[in-house]
C-alpha cells in the first residue's frame, strides 16, 4: 500500500511537473541576459579651453568661437562643444558692419565643416547695435555662421528696448535683424 502510495504521489509531481513546463511559455527557459547599455560614442580626441578665429577675404576677423571643452568625432563628422560661446562681428562684403552677435549655450555641435552650429540648453543670443541691445532666448538653435542665420522650431523670447515678443518657431537673420515668428505669436510694443 505504501508503494502504491508513493507511486501515486510520484506520478502526480511527474505530471504536474510535465504541465507546468508545457504550459511555459519559451522566454523562461533563456538565460537571465543583462541587457548592454549603450555607451555613448568616445571622442577621437579632445580639447580643452579653446578659442577659434575664422577671419573673411580681407583678413578682417569675423567672429570667434570660445569653449571650455571639445570633443571630435570622425565618424560622425560633428565636433561637440561644451558651453560654447561665439562672438561674431558682423562683417558684410569687406564692409564692418556695427552690430556684433554674441551667443552662448550649454551644449553645442559643429558640422558640415564648422558651417552649421546647432546650440542646445539655455540658448542666449545678443545682438549689440547703435540702437539698442536686442536679446534671443530659447531652448534649441541651429546657427549659421557665414549668414549671421539662425532658426529654430521650439518657444523662444524676443526682446529689445521697445519690443517683446514671444512665440513658437523662429526664423532670424541677425545682419539685418529681420524676424519671422511661425507661430503662438505674443508681442507687447513700449514706445520710447
Amino acid at each position: 500500500m505504501i508503494k502504491q502510495g508513493l507511486f501515486g504521489a510520484f506520478l502526480v509531481i511527474f505530471v504536474g511537473g510535465f504541465l507546468l513546463v508545457w504550459d511555459s511559455p519559451p522566454d523562461a527557459f533563456k538565460r537571465n541576459q543583462t541587457p548592454q547599455v549603450d555607451r555613448p560614442p568616445l571622442a577621437d580626441s579632445y580639447m580643452t579651453e579653446i578659442t577659434s578665429r575664422q577671419f573673411s577675404d580681407t583678413g578682417k576677423e569675423k567672429f570667434i568661437l570660445f569653449a571650455p571643452k571639445v570633443e571630435l568625432f570622425s565618424d560622425a563628422s560633428e565636433t561637440l562643444l561644451t558651453e560654447p560661446k561665439l562672438i561674431s562681428f558682423g562683417i558684410k562684403a569687406g564692409q564692418v558692419d556695427t552690430k556684433t552677435v554674441r551667443i552662448k549655450a550649454k551644449k553645442g555641435i559643429l558640422t558640415n565643416n564648422g558651417e552649421i552650429l546647432t546650440l542646445t540648453n539655455d540658448v542666449v543670443v545678443t545682438i549689440e547695435a547703435a540702437e539698442g541691445n536686442t536679446q534671443l532666448n530659447t531652448e534649441h538653435l541651429v546657427y549659421l555662421p557665414a549668414s549671421e542665420t539662425a532658426s529654430t522650431v521650439v518657444p523662444f523670447d524676443l526682446r529689445n528696448p521697445q519690443v517683446k515678443i514671444s512665440g513658437k518657431g523662429l526664423e532670424a537673420d541677425f545682419s539685418n535683424q529681420k524676424y519671422t515668428i511661425k507661430s503662438e505669436v505674443h508681442a507687447v510694443h513700449e514706445p520710447i
